[in-house]
């Protein structure tokens, strides 16, 4: 039941399956309270080392993400403000690494007018809107973005 997992070369495996597997969590792909499948179950779908998954799921559980009960196995927290920390830094790191590519883009972003810069900006702001309903259920949700000094955009 192999994913066809493949992974970066340059940042350690565990650190990867982390990421999976939060992102599985806050996608709602491993409910809160939910039994997560034993050590050797994810390794065989991760398609690494049991000792790496071990590595990799100590961590979710010093996170807060995951918890062990002695006798029965590890489960999702069912923590909803963990969950919703977790999401909203996942978030952040995302939006952070997009703006920190357009600013390696340096000659080429310069030659970007300013019109040219809110079209892009726009449609990032629509599609991010678009991702918050989804993963809300919710139309009215409210995306806000800020310039530099503070002042609100949107």
């Amino acid at each position: 039941m192999a994913d066809g997992m493949r992974y970066d070369p340059g940042i350690p495996i565990y650190l990867q399956i982390i990421q999976k597997i939060k992102l599985r969590i806050v996608r709602g792909e491993w409910p809160p309270g939910d039994r997560v499948p034993g050590v050797r179950e994810l390794a065989a779908v991760f398609e690494v080392n049991p000792n790496t998954m071990q590595r990799a799921l100590s961590e979710l559980e010093r996170d807060g993400l995951l918890y062990s009960e002695r006798t029965a196995g590890r489960f999702v927290t069912r923590d909803a403000g963990e969950i919703e920390r977790t999401r909203s830094r996942m978030a952040q790191e995302i939006a952070t690494v997009f703006l920190e590519e357009m600013e390696t883009m340096g000659e080429l972003a310069s030659r970007l007018t300013p019109e040219r810069y809110r079209e892009i900006l726009d449609a990032v702001y629509e599609r991010a809107r678009q991702v918050l309903q989804e993963w809300a259920g919710d139309t009215r949700i409210v995306l806000a973005l800020y310039d530099s000094e503070g002042r609100r955009l949107r």
